[in-house]
């Protein structure tokens, strides 16, 4: 039973692998899903158990309700092939490119100037699982707690907004592969997408590094092949350095958290990137969650003062002694809350969506069609841990995110003239 998603996954990697090309979005997450149906493999053959994931019998029809779902959710991404991207860029949309990168960059600049002593603290600590802990007791303070005023508003603003910031990983890498901007700009443009590591490292988490490192290669598997030689290799060369240090932090964390196991941080690793499908095994055979949808409609539920995600896990925990607090997948997330028929109603739901944004006419897919495609594309490539968009702050972003994929894309007018130009030029190049 352990081996179903990966057989069943590493089929479908290939598949899409030979149709799509290795630098396409259905591959990558195709290969995503396989590593960590792999990483359930050595998970259960090296019984790197724990209270985080507890060894159960596996029966036969969750590994088949588990990959059945998930293709239907990855159904629209393996079958269709983006067109190519268009390289133009409205004065318009320039305009808020370039707010978009002085804008995040300033909350990056504040985030890391409020928190820096702070951030010193954590680093340095030989404490970083005490740390980490709190935010589990609910005894951690935000970042900006010591603050009063308008310097506490302002820095509430930007942790709101800073989640938001992760669009600017794709931005970025957009910049880099159609934009004649400086190093100093492109970095700048870098270091907008971090904001939210920030405010990770004052509760020593590692999840939101690991989204980073998730975002940015789903980027490059849409990007890269449009990167000049000189855009590869400045490219490498800067990430490289910059997800060295993220690895480095992520090593600390994990080492402190997981060295005193049986498995040590080998096996705290194994774990963290395997236990998603067999805790989504556990949860579909031993638990039967009563109906809430504080998970689907977060930010209306904060504003109602309805059940915060936490406290609904609360109740499960103490009716069925199995901790859902745990990864499990975004399915495994919205089925330990909700139930069966919510799961399966949002999976139908994600594939019509998936298919809207990927179901269009257009001869050149503009920045705007391709971060509505990246958002809807979160829900997967994160959902190997959990559901991105439970909480209110990552709704706040998808807002966010689907306002400015229009107001980025040129007009109709400009639109036409420009594909027009386009095409006449690539027929030319025929000739």
């Amino acid at each position: 039973m352990i081996a179903i998603p990966f057989i069943v996954f590493g089929s479908l990697f290939v598949w899409t692998w030979r149709r799509q090309g290795f630098f396409s979005i259905g591959t990558y997450i195709m290969l995503l899903y396989t590593i960590i149906s792999l990483m359930s493999i050595f998970l259960d053959a090296n019984n790197f158990y724990a209270h985080s994931c507890k060894k159960l019998q596996i029966e036969l029809f969750p590994p088949l309700l588990y990959c059945f779902l998930l293709i239907v959710c990855f159904y629209p991404y393996i079958t269709k092939k983006l067109p190519r991207i268009s390289p133009y860029v409205s004065p318009g949309s320039g305009r808020w490119l370039d707010v978009m990168t002085y804008g995040y960059f300033a909350i990056f600049c504040i985030i890391l100037y409020v928190s820096l002593t702070r951030i010193e603290d954590v680093v340095l600590s030989n404490s970083l699982a005490e740390i980490r802990n709190e935010q589990y007791t609910g005894e951690t303070v935000s970042f900006y707690d010591h603050l009063l005023g308008f310097p506490r508003y302002l820095c509430a603003a930007c942790s709101i907004l800073a989640p938001s910031g992760y669009v600017m990983t794709l931005i970025f890498l957009f910049n880099v592969a159609f934009r004649k901007k400086s190093v100093l700009f492109h970095i700048m443009t870098l270091c907008g997408s971090l904001s939210q590591l920030l405010i990770a490292i004052n509760i020593a988490d590692r999840s939101n590094f690991a989204y980073w490192i998730l975002l940015m290669g789903l980027g490059i598997s849409i990007l890269f092949p449009y990167f000049s030689r000189k855009a590869k290799v400045g490219t490498v060369v800067l990430l490289s350095g910059l997800v060295s240090v993220i690895l480095v932090y992520f090593m600390a964390v994990t080492i402190s958290r997981f060295d005193d196991r049986s498995g040590g941080t080998i096996g705290g690793i194994v774990t963290y990137s395997g236990q998603s499908y067999i805790n989504f095994c556990n949860f579909i055979s031993y638990v039967q969650p009563e109906d809430s949808l504080c998970e689907i409609f977060p930010l209306t539920t904060r504003l109602a003062g309805g059940e915060s995600y936490f406290e609904v896990a609360s109740k499960v925990r103490s009716t069925y002694n199995l901790n859902i607090s745990v990864f499990s997948t975004f399915l495994g997330y919205i089925y330990s809350i909700s139930g069966g028929l919510v799961m399966t109603l949002f999976v139908l739901f994600y594939n019509r969506v998936s298919s809207f944004v990927l179901n269009h006419r257009k001869q050149l897919l503009e920045l705007g069609d391709l971060v509505r495609i990246w958002a809807a594309s979160l829900v997967l490539v994160l959902g190997l841990f959990s559901y991105f968009f439970s909480f209110a702050y990552c709704t706040i972003a998808l807002i966010i995110w689907i306002f400015l994929s229009y107001r980025l894309n040129p007009n109709r007018r400009t639109r036409r003239k420009h594909v027009g130009a386009f095409m006449r030029s690539k027929a030319v190049c025929r000739v």
